[in-house]
């Protein structure tokens, strides 16, 4: 990787705090709460929802003096109206989310005015912080068990219907009550799994921010958020993050071993760790797809809803875009395909959002996203000046087979940093100067 100067700066407390506030949203924990804060359903139906809307204002008035609207936000923002018009005469009527629209607007600011590099540090030094308070809060009560008990008495109780994954939470940390070989680390999020994803996102920014250096504090810490995730999603998205490595360590000694060293690693831990050759069997098996999962989830709890493993996810969701292919069906899942026909007096949602975001969008704007996504990734890749311009496509991806993420502000606003990149700023790093 060519010697650039890596973007750092003395840390900005408000930027920082907007950050923490659109990051834990991003992580759920508090979503499924009795606070109900997330950013997948924006509508402004309640006081704590308006938080979203009332940081963006902040961040708005916080740089407003570079505020222009030119032609590629309103093109946007024409077609999302457009799109909604649509689906209103397909369906007859139709509920719209507030968040789409919202998706559009807080990345333009946030590409425009706050500027890709520093967004993308903040965005590290934030999911860094959190992931460093998750640490000691987990390490403690993985050791010592009867510390969760104290613990829980100063959060936020959660729901029955999350128990499986979380039983309480604050936000900034949730207490997990899943195991792999020990207690598992949920971090700011709602599942081990979605945070290993926000925190492998969060490995590949600090690599090429500071050009793969793996004895950087934030790599340090990020690395033992993940470990302590025991998260699948995980551990199999690190192999884009190794190849990232492989393809821009600097040529000493120190790095040829580690190019060995650090796949072998991985390998040995796939083969040798029972939960991961469970977990792995158990998302790709294919067998029960439409007959068995479903008919035992129901038997085992009743119509409270079903959410499909990965593969069988993917499987869903290419029904629903063979039968909506032009439109989908928006951001309303029961008017999907499996919802209404499939599976219409049962509630059913894959979680995946690699097809999924083709599914709610139709085939003409899902390959516009991904467009857009695999052209952020190459200009990325510029402005940083690393080997791999397909690698951010790859890692986002990789991620979105698990989780929908490409329904987050912070994650759409990777796929618009190809539409909406200041000339000015690009002329500004060297590979874009005259």
């Amino acid at each position: 990787m060519n010697r650039i100067e890596a973007y750092n700066e003395k840390i900005d407390i408000s930027l920082l705090v907007l950050f923490t506030i659109f990051l834990v949203a991003a992580g759920g924990s508090l979503g499924y709460s009795y606070v109900g804060f997330t950013s997948r359903s924006l509508n402004c139906t309640s006081l704590v929802n308006c938080i979203l809307p009332l940081s963006l204002f902040v961040l708005i008035a916080k740089f407003y003096r570079k505020l222009k609207f030119g032609k590629t936000i309103f093109l946007v923002v024409a077609i999302v109206i457009v799109y909604w018009a649509l689906l209103y005469v397909k369906y007859g009527g139709y509920s719209f989310l507030l968040g789409r629209l919202y998706d559009v607007i807080f990345s333009y600011i946030l590409i425009r005015c706050v500027g890709i590099k520093r967004s993308l540090f903040y965005f590290e030094k934030t999911v860094t912080y959190l992931t460093l308070l998750s640490l000691f809060l987990w390490l403690p009560t993985a050791l010592i068990p009867s510390l969760k008990s104290f613990l829980m008495s100063f959060f936020i109780p959660t729901p029955g219907d999350m128990g499986a994954t979380q039983c309480a939470t604050i936000g900034l940390y949730s207490i997990s009550v899943s195991e792999g070989f020990i207690l598992r680390n949920n971090g700011f999020a709602w599942e081990p799994g979605r945070f290993s994803s926000l925190v492998v996102t969060t490995l590949f920014l600090n690599m090429i921010r500071t050009r793969c250096s793996i004895s950087d504090k934030g790599f340090i810490i990020l690395m033992l958020g993940l470990l302590s995730s025991q998260s699948t999603t995980g551990y199999m998205t690190f192999i884009v993050c190794m190849i990232l490595y492989l393809y821009n360590a600097r040529k000493t000694i120190v790095a040829k071993i580690l190019k060995i060293a650090l796949p072998l690693s991985f390998i040995l831990v796939f083969v040798y760790s029972s939960f991961m050759l469970d977990k792995i069997l158990e998302v790709i098996d294919t067998d029960n797809f439409i007959t068995e999962n479903v008919l035992s989830w129901r038997a085992s709890v009743g119509n409270n809803g079903y959410v499909p493993q990965r593969a069988e996810g993917l499987y869903y969701d290419f029904l629903n875009i063979v039968h909506d292919p032009l439109l989908g069906y928006g951001d309303n899942p029961s008017l999907s395909y499996l919802r209404t026909v499939l599976f219409p007096n049962f509630p059913i949602s894959p979680s995946n959002g690699l097809l999924q975001i083709v599914a709610m969008l139709g085939i003409p704007l899902g390959i516009c996203f991904y467009f857009c996504l695999y052209r952020s990734s190459i200009l990325l890749s510029k402005i940083y000046r690393f080997r791999g311009s397909f690698l951010l496509f790859l890692l986002l991806c990789a991620i979105n087979v698990s989780y929908n993420f490409f329904i987050e502000p912070l994650f759409v606003s990777f796929v618009f940093i190809s539409l909406f990149a200041s000339k000015r700023e690009l002329l500004s790093y060297s590979p874009f100067q005259k």
